[in-house]
């Protein structure tokens, strides 16, 4: 297995994959989100993914990447740099994300994520 972004870069073939609906899909951005918003999403971001979302559209096989951050950070400095990065990772970055062969977070996702970045202390 490979991620969508790597397959995309090199030039490697993606294969189509059945969902729920009986539609053969291809990753890509909309249906990688829509399926990711079918996931469970409790308020400690301990993800389940549904690999059965029922949109149909949705690519059966989607998933996160995730980051792993101490909520207090021991130095100020670094611990500025890496909350500066999260937050535009989840903010104004996921503008980017489609041109990078990511898909960009599900709304409510994004809004969980903004607030577990705002409660890093520096």
């Amino acid at each position: 297995y490979a991620e969508v972004s790597y397959a995309k870069g090199s030039g490697l073939s993606i294969a189509s994959i059945k969902n729920e609906a009986g539609n053969f899909e291809q990753p890509d951005a909309k249906n990688v989100t829509d399926a990711l918003a079918e996931a469970q999403i409790p308020p400690d971001l301990k993800i389940v993914p549904n690999y059965k979302p029922t949109g149909p559209d949705a690519y059966p096989i989607s998933t996160f990447t995730f980051v792993l951050a101490y909520s207090k950070q021991k130095d100020p400095a670094k611990g500025k740099v890496l909350k500066d990065f999260l937050a535009y990772a989840v903010g104004p970055g996921q503008d980017a994300a489609s041109g990078l062969f990511y898909a960009p977070l599900p709304s409510a996702l994004q809004t969980q994520c903004k607030a577990a970045v705002d409660a890093i202390q520096t």
